[in-house]
Formats: structure tokens, C-alpha cells, sequence
């Protein structure tokens, strides 16, 4: 039986060797389709629980983990992993990935920088490297760094950031709730500690620990050269598009 580091969802190893997944295969193509047809992944993730799709693990799906396939470039094929959907579907969704975000970024610009956003973890994250408490930035969104390493670098900590929307899906899985309840965290977690890089430790009132773990992403989603012909391919075309359609 394959290990839990190596359970890829769509995909079973087996004697050495990934074969795929039937169930989970259909899963992944239809999270393709959702996506390029204009869902969300938080609405994705809504509809694949109330189709009770499988999961990797026991835990409803979410936002985060739908991202997760949609960004997975193995799903087109590897050497080792056969492939579970075209190099067309799979350009359309990181063309949308790349509109969204630009689209968000332009949405920025109309905000009031100065206005703050209210969030729950602030004094509640402590660093389990120089017990420095994390202290709240914002590069695009709202990111949680170690106050030592963002005073002195990272040769004086080196512990990983982490996004608050990773934050409060982590602290929902550890309440276990779909979605993050800010009442209930308060009434549940009396703090969070990071002890190294992506492991996160939710401590509860009652003495209790819950440790969990994420996937530090930073920048843009790393891609094959080929892969990334594509997409360019695809955005200048669909750009092309647009400017004949705003010319007519």
C-alpha cells in the first residue's frame, strides 16, 4: 500500500508503479470542467460534497483543496504519472487563474489601502523557533510572517510565512468545520504555534493539540516550458480576442 506522502489524488501506487484511480480520475476532470465553465473553487468544492465525491482524506472538500487540483500539472502526464486530463483543459483553467488574479489585482486598486481588515489571529500566532509572535502583512493579501524574521531576516528565523486564507482553512479543519466559524475559534483555540517551516500546532483551551500542515506557495504556479508556451499561447490569443471585440 502506498504511503500518505505518496497518495496522489487520481492516483494509486502500486508495486513501484502509479496506475490511475478510476473514481478519483472522474473527480479530477470534472473539477476541470466546473472550473472553466466559470464556477468558483469554493462553489466546486460546495458541489463535489453534495455529489460525495471522494476526498484523499475523511475531511470535506474545500476551496484549498480544489485549488489544489486545478494547479496540479501532473493531472496532463509525467513520466511516471499517466495522464487524466488534455493539455487544452488544463491551459484554459491557468489562463482563468491568471484573468482572476488580474482582475483581483485591478479590484485593489479602487480600495482603500489605509482601511483595515478585520481578522482573528492577530497575538495569537507564536513562532515555535524564537517564540516572536506573527504579525500581520499584506504583499496582495493578508499574510501571517514571524515578527523576528520580518525584523532581522531570515538568517535570524527561518520559518515560513503563511497566507490567512490558508490559515483559517487549517483552523477550520482542526475544529472541524467546512468553513472557518471566528466565534468558534475564539471559544475553542487559546493559541497556534508554528514550530518549523508548514507545520502548524492549534492549541485549545482545554490542553488539547491538533497538528496539521500546509503547503507554503509562493509566486507564480511553476510550469513546464511546454506547458508554459501554452498558456502564453492561449492568453495572447484570448487578449486578441478581446481588442477586435472592443474595436468592432
Amino acid at each position: 500500500m502506498a504511503s500518505r506522502r505518496q497518495r496522489i489524488y487520481g492516483y494509486w501506487l502500486q508495486k513501484g508503479k502509479f496506475t490511475i484511480t478510476p473514481e478519483e480520475a472522474e473527480v479530477v476532470r470534472q473539477i476541470f470542467t466546473y472550473y472553466i465553465e466559470g464556477m468558483s473553487f469554493s462553489s466546486i468544492a460546495r458541489k463535489l460534497d453534495q455529489l460525495n465525491c471522494p476526498t484523499c482524506r475523511t475531511a470535506a472538500w474545500s476551496r484549498y483543496m480544489v485549488s489544489n487540483v486545478i494547479k496540479n500539472e501532473n493531472y496532463i502526464g509525467t513520466p511516471e504519472l499517466p495522464r487524466i486530463i488534455s493539455l487544452d483543459a488544463y491551459t484554459k483553467a491557468q489562463v482563468r487563474i491568471i484573468q482572476d488574479a488580474h482582475k483581483r489585482a485591478q479590484a485593489r486598486t479602487t480600495r482603500d489601502p489605509h482601511k483595515k481588515v478585520p481578522v482573528p489571529f492577530t497575538g495569537l500566532i507564536r513562532c515555535g523557533q524564537c517564540n516572536a509572535k506573527y504579525i500581520r502583512q499584506y504583499n496582495g493579501k493578508i499574510i501571517w510572517i514571524c515578527g523576528t524574521m520580518h525584523r532581522k531576516g531570515k538568517a535570524a528565523c527561518h520559518v515560513k510565512q503563511i497566507s490567512n486564507d490558508v490559515l483559517m482553512e487549517k483552523a477550520a479543519e482542526a475544529l472541524g468545520l467546512r468553513h472557518f466559524d471566528e466565534r468558534v475559534f475564539f471559544e475553542e483555540i487559546d493559541h497556534i504555534s508554528i514550530p518549523e517551516p508548514c507545520v502548524l500546532i492549534f492549541i485549545f483551551k482545554d490542553g488539547h493539540a491538533i497538528t496539521t500542515g500546509w503547503q507554503n506557495k509562493r509566486g507564480a504556479i511553476k510550469h513546464t516550458v511546454a506547458t508554459r508556451r501554452a498558456i502564453s499561447k492561449a492568453l495572447q490569443e484570448n487578449y486578441a480576442m478581446k481588442r477586435k471585440a472592443n474595436s468592432s
